[in-house]
């Protein structure tokens, strides 16, 4: 899958426009794909133009064939599983769309537990249905869920849950880290 759903994107957005853009100097992005919240924020809506982008694909062809450099600051080739955590800095803000479904739940716990220590703020993009699966080899996709629900997520992060939205019972989208009336808690790594 080379982009991610676009159900749920406004809710990001506005999300994104109560912390204020000059909060966001950092942004990860992990399962870039073809750019999609690159290509939202920074070319539909003129925000975060001023942010320092980072990307995680693991298709060289998607890297390619999107031009994923010349929109990212960082591109990072890689199985979002096998990141070095190391040479990836902190952000104010990462982004995991449509991702953790396509991997074992140890695994997608692990990349959001990752995440979390690197970023303030972790929005977190997954069908909440029964959703079909591809299988490529060259993704290294594994079948090993077939659908996250919304209590499941819940069962997994519900005191790291600050804001959650669901759509039509098809996507969940749930805003992780200290969230207090707008404002990102400063203390918060």
């Amino acid at each position: 899958m080379h982009s991610s759903s676009n159900i749920g994107k406004p809710q990001i957005f506005d999300w994104l426009k109560e912390i204020g853009s000059s909060k966001i100097n950092k942004v990860l992005d992990i399962g870039a794909g073809c750019g999609t919240y690159y290509d939202l924020f920074v070319k539909e809506h003129n925000f975060l133009t001023h942010s320092e982008w980072h990307g995680v694909e693991i298709s060289d062809q998607c890297i390619d064939d999107y031009k994923l450099r010349e929109k990212y600051n960082h591109v990072y080739s890689t199985d979002c599983r096998m990141i070095d955590w190391n040479k990836i800095p902190q952000v104010d803000v990462a982004f995991l769309g449509d991702v953790v479904h396509l991997m074992p739940v140890e695994d997608a716990i692990d990349l959001i537990d990752n995440v979390r220590i690197k970023s303030k703020i972790t929005i977190v993009t997954l069908p909440i249905r029964k959703w079909p699966l591809p299988y490529n080899d060259e993704f290294r996709i594994e079948r090993a869920r077939e659908g996250w629900t919304d209590v499941d997520f819940m069962l997994c992060f519900t005191h790291h849950i600050a804001k959650k939205h669901q759509f039509n019972n098809e996507i969940g989208v749930y805003l992780m880290g200290e969230w207090y009336d707008g404002e990102v808690n400063p203390d918060h790594i």
